[in-house]
């Protein structure tokens, strides 16, 4: 009962973000119909992204030489990146663009003069394989106002497939836990649900959903994936096991993860905070290494901790 509890309350909540969500938007279909917000991967042509870039682009020519390769990035050059569509606006930051092709064109007015200036500041790669950013932060904080990548009832449909995902794994985990006769707390699972949907709902409403990756669908996955396997351990006999023996493991690949963010970490735009190593962020395996070496190490000793007064 109680993760049905939990279950309804995160429908309820999620019923009213979407409401929520709707008022934000506006006649955002009136808006996308008469061109004046511009879904960026359903553009048919290289001309239908102008409109958003009034304010980007020295002059014309400039502005269609960035609509063109902003196409060719979501269309024709999809395949090399294995993905056809943008998950979020934001994601035009990554197209780059070739400085030699630049400098070949002198109406790239803005795009010239950028490269010469990371030349100068000696922040710019060497050599005809040198590229730099098509847009700005303030750029595509710009085309962002007036661009979506998905259209409400895309929205409203990964929302419905990541709620009843999320819903299945911890249904599936209950309903394991319950037929194999594990003997767990009754209150553990309901108690990681309600955690767990909390986190849900704050993904959902911390982002725009027609303009950033829908991260609350990862979340969904790993929240399924995480009862699941909660499900299964539940089952296995700890007591028996030689795991018992390699409590010192997770403290080590801890430790050892740690002095590898230290040593080749990175932070987010060039900042000193090393919280990338590799492209991945360790800091959650590293939370979760240390809790499994104090679980193991406290199990060892219980006899003696209960014998503590």
């Amino acid at each position: 009962m109680a993760l049905v509890a939990v279950a309804i309350v995160l429908v309820a909540g999620l019923a009213l973000l979407y409401q929520a969500k709707r008022l934000g938007w506006g006649d955002i279909q009136a808006e996308l119909a008469a061109g004046r917000v511009v879904n960026l991967n359903a553009a048919p042509a290289a001309e239908k992204l102008l409109p958003l870039l009034r304010e980007v682009g020295a002059n014309e020519t400039e502005r269609r030489f960035i609509a063109d390769r902003i196409y060719r990035y979501l269309h024709q050059d999809a395949g090399a990146r294995g993905s056809g569509s943008l998950e979020g606006v934001g994601g035009l930051a990554r197209i780059r663009v070739n400085v030699a092709e630049v400098r070949a064109q002198r109406r790239l007015e803005n795009l010239r003069a950028r490269a010469e200036r990371l030349a100068a500041a000696g922040q710019s790669q060497a050599g005809d394989a040198a590229t730099i950013a098509l847009l700005t932060a303030e750029d595509v904080a710009t085309v962002g106002s007036r661009a979506v990548v998905r259209e409400p009832r895309t929205f409203g449909w990964l929302l419905t497939a990541s709620t009843a995902l999320f819903l299945a794994g911890l249904f599936a985990a209950h309903l394991f836990l319950r037929f194999r006769g594990a003997r767990t707390d009754a209150l553990l699972l309901p108690s990681i649900a309600l955690l767990s949907a909390i986190g849900f709902l704050t993904m959902v409403s911390l982002r725009d959903p027609l303009r950033d990756a829908p991260l609350f669908l990862r979340f969904a996955e790993g929240t399924a994936a995480g009862a699941v396997l909660l499900a299964v351990c539940a089952r296995l006999d700890f007591q028996r096991l030689p795991l018992r023996k390699l409590t010192w493991v997770p403290l080590g690949g801890a430790i050892l993860l740690s002095a590898l963010l230290i040593v080749f970490g990175s932070g987010p735009g060039g900042s000193d905070a090393r919280v990338n190593l590799f492209g991945v962020q360790p800091v959650e395996a590293i939370r979760l290494l240390v809790v499994l070496f104090l679980a193991g190490y406290f199990a060892n000793r219980w006899e003696f901790l209960r014998a503590l007064r």
